[in-house]
């Protein structure tokens, strides 16, 4: 009678322990799941959020980019016309993807060249890009007409 009485407590307390230590090794196994879960969601929310960003300065950059090209074609422009000033605009076509929205496939300019003294010549120029509803500002001062002398082109902030 003692053996048997010393086999059961022998196989009880052998059967507790390995039932204590799979309900931990579950338990374990729970909480490194739940921290790689954790973890891939903070690297896909990460990276949600920097193409978002990304996505923002690319449409800025094409903005400012029409913004030059516009201030470029004013340019032109006073070359061959030294007494023009009035506005205009145009289209440039940003990517020849024919699936693409039609606000993704083309960027506009307006162009301003300005006679703030009333001289009949050019003062300023003043060009606006825009993408997708983004908007890019340069601003540069005329100099001298003849010959054609231009400022520095800065970027008008908070526009």
């Amino acid at each position: 009678m003692d053996t048997l009485k010393t086999d059961k407590l022998i196989t009880g307390a052998f059967f507790g322990y390995c039932r204590n230590d799979r309900g931990m090794s579950i338990l374990v196994a729970l909480m490194i799941i739940a921290t790689l879960m954790m973890l891939a969601t903070i690297s896909l929310k990460t990276a949600s959020d920097e193409i978002d960003i990304i996505s923002h300065d690319i449409s800025s950059l094409q903005s400012f980019y029409s913004a030059q090209t516009g201030l470029t074609k004013a340019i032109a422009i006073l070359n061959n016309d030294r007494l023009y000033v009035g506005s205009f605009s145009g289209t440039i076509e940003v990517t020849l993807d024919n699936d693409t929205e039609l606000d993704e496939r083309y960027s506009n300019y307006n162009v301003t060249v300005d006679d703030a003294d009333h001289n009949g010549f050019a003062d300023s120029i003043t060009s606006v890009g825009t993408y997708k509803e983004k908007k890019r500002k340069i601003f540069v001062r005329v100099i001298s007409v003849n010959p054609l002398s231009l400022g520095k082109p800065r970027e008008l902030k908070n526009y």
